[in-house]
């Protein structure tokens, strides 16, 4: 066992929250780094009233009286997580998710604190966080609070890889004949077009689906046309030509202009150079695109423009009036790849995460994983570009008890079991009377063969000495004030 450190003790006048947390070394960096700037937290809703029952300087907690604790906190994650990403958001995508993670690991921290016994305690406030998400059954959230992080690391660098993008010396698109070119001085009012992050969102969306890597030119060539004072539009177009998946994007960032997406096959097919593709006008596009099937595809703006691009970067559509189809799951990009499809209580985690979580090496992790009588079969999954195995929440649940079992680490205060001995002196009756009652098929109590030092017995959680008490109560054993 490692040496304990001195524990932190949970009391009315202890704030749990991340707003208090700025300089604690054992909070999640991003939570830390982050605290001070966070907008006030949404009003926790109380599970209910805490009845305690106190016996011999032993409290223990009974059953909150409302529905299932962990639907309304399981259902606000699966909802941050799974938000999708559209152009209008990209550049506060990442940013967003993390402070709606923190306001909902806050409002967990406070529950909890709010429903767990003032007597119990901590040893930091990593750990009262822990042991908040398994109260309310939800997966790590540091572990999606690192990958969000990543991500918005990876979102802020493909600014600087626009920014390094050549500006060429011919007009990309340039605008047709018929358009009447702006005359200085002509008294007109000109209202500022709005700027829609197109292009970074297409660059991202060929960054994580694609794997693109963005500044190989050999993966990705970016051009920059420019513009002219006579024209219509103050912001350029941009060519972006993609090998590996035969399609060059035509994109301008400014309102009012239609995104392009052309195959390079049936361009060569159509002897057209990429140069001569470059000066086609809006209404030359269109013509081509309209009379060549496959060719590529005219995207306007609206909600579904990032499924929209992705679908034609992956397959040109056919050309419809209709309006597109918005898609039964939009994508979110806010959890690992491989994973998108699981719930997030289905969330999956490495030897190395769970030994984290509680304390041991993932030598000792892998090692329990293996054993035949837990039945644990990991699922094989990408851990950023190691293949590894990963493990479900019941079986990180599983990992935990047999430590407990094996007392390789302290049980938590919610996480305690208590012997038929130590339930018998509580309420003052004897271990006999205690083992007859949890074997009452009613009551539904299974026990856990479990250490006590080095004699093996059988334990019980706070929820069944809550049961155990009731029916002590009810057969008259013990008065309902003792």
């Amino acid at each position: 066992m490692p040496e304990e450190t001195p524990p932190t003790k949970i009391t009315e006048d202890i704030e749990p929250t991340f707003r208090s947390i700025a300089g604690d070394e054992t909070v999640h960096p991003v939570l830390r780094d982050i605290a001070e700037g966070l907008r006030e937290p949404e009003t926790s809703s109380h599970l209910g009233e805490t009845a305690l029952a106190e016996t011999d300087g032993v409290v223990v907690d009974n059953k909150p009286s409302t529905e299932p604790k962990d639907s309304r906190y399981q259902t606000r994650l699966k909802t941050i997580l799974s938000t999708p990403l559209t152009v209008e958001t990209i550049d506060t995508y990442a940013q967003t998710a993390i402070s709606d993670l923190i306001n909902l690991t806050d409002n967990v921290v406070n529950e909890f604190a709010d429903i767990t016994s003032p007597d119990a305690f901590y040893a930091d406030a990593r750990e009262l966080e822990d042991a908040a998400f398994r109260h309310f059954d939800l997966p790590s959230i540091p572990v999606n609070l690192d990958y969000i992080d990543q991500l918005d690391q990876e979102i802020r660098s493909i600014d600087t890889v626009i920014e390094e993008v050549r500006t060429k010396n011919q007009v990309i698109v340039p605008p047709d004949a018929h358009l009447q070119p702006i005359v200085p001085g002509n008294g007109e009012s000109i209202k500022e077009k709005e700027l829609i992050p197109r292009l970074k969102t297409l660059l991202f969306i060929l960054k994580k689906d694609y794997e693109i890597e963005l500044t190989d030119p050999e993966q990705v060539r970016i051009a920059k046309g420019k513009t002219t004072d006579e024209m219509m539009r103050d912001e350029p177009y941009y060519s972006v030509e993609v090998p590996s998946l035969n399609r060059i994007v035509l994109v301008c960032d400014e309102e009012g202009n239609a995104t392009f997406v052309i195959d390079t096959k049936r361009l060569r097919e159509l002897e057209i150079s990429t140069e001569q593709l470059l000066e086609m006008t809006k209404d030359e596009l269109n013509a081509v695109i309209e009379e060549n099937t496959g060719f590529g595809r005219r995207l306007i703006q609206s909600e579904n423009w990032v499924d929209n691009i992705s679908e034609n970067l992956n397959e040109i559509q056919a050309n419809t009036s209709e309006p597109a189809i918005k898609p039964e799951k939009p994508r979110s990009y806010l959890t690992r790849k491989e994973l998108e499809q699981l719930d997030p209580s289905e969330m999956l985690y490495s030897a190395k995460d769970i030994g984290r979580m509680f304390g041991v090496s993932d030598h000792t992790i892998r090692n329990i994983a293996e054993l035949p009588e837990l039945e644990i079969e990991g699922q094989n999954v990408m851990f950023g570009r190691s293949l590894g195995l990963g493990y479900d929440s019941w079986q990180v649940n599983k990992i935990r008890d047999y430590l407990y079992e094996q007392n390789q680490i302290e049980r938590k205060p919610e996480d305690r079991v208590y012997s038929a001995g130590d339930i018998g002196r509580m309420f003052g009756v004897s271990e006999n009377t205690i083992k007859k009652i949890a074997e009452l098929p009613e009551l539904e109590i299974e026990g856990q063969n479990v250490l006590f030092g080095k004699t093996e017995g059988v334990g019980y959680d706070s929820w069944q000495v809550n049961k155990i008490r009731d029916e002590l109560i009810k057969q008259g054993k013990i008065k309902l004030n003792e």
